[in-house]
């Protein structure tokens, strides 16, 4: 049952930011996300591409991963940049322990896969770390 509702607030939230031309804040970009992958029980990367008017082209879940580790690969997200023509991403992946302080290896990710979008000519507008209680923005920390 739990499932279910889960699925029906995930589309209904789905629906209400991807319905939009653009974003029309950061909030809620924030509150799609963690609609998406907030809850979830364990990682799981989310790539949102964006076209130059910052409209949502598509949200795609890449990876899935364990309690607390989730491998995404660059090509992955370049292949599917270059799929959508998006001119912009948004990384974003979930912390089912409730912290969102990004680990080394999270920034070390982030920088790897920065410099992967740049060279197809694309902008990282950020990463973001959700959890059920808040969220971390890459961008804000000065770490992108």
């Amino acid at each position: 049952m739990f499932q279910i509702i889960q699925t029906i607030a995930l589309r209904l939230g789905e629906e209400k930011i991807i319905d939009k031309t653009t974003f029309k804040s950061w909030q809620d970009v924030i509150s799609y996300c963690r609609t998406r992958i907030g809850f979830i029980e364990k990682e799981s990367f989310l790539v949102i591409f964006v076209d130059s008017k910052n409209s949502i082209i598509a949200a795609d879940e890449l990876a899935s991963g364990t309690v607390d580790k989730v491998a995404v690969y660059p090509r992955e997200i370049v292949r599917n940049a270059l799929k959508y023509h998006a001119t912009a991403i948004i990384l974003v992946h979930n912390h089912p322990s409730g912290s969102t302080e990004p680990s080394q290896q999270d920034i070390a990710m982030t920088k790897h896969n920065h410099q992967a979008i740049k060279a197809i000519d694309a902008r990282l507008h950020d990463h973001l770390i959700i959890s059920s209680e808040g969220h971390f923005s890459f961008k804000n920390a000065g770490l992108i």
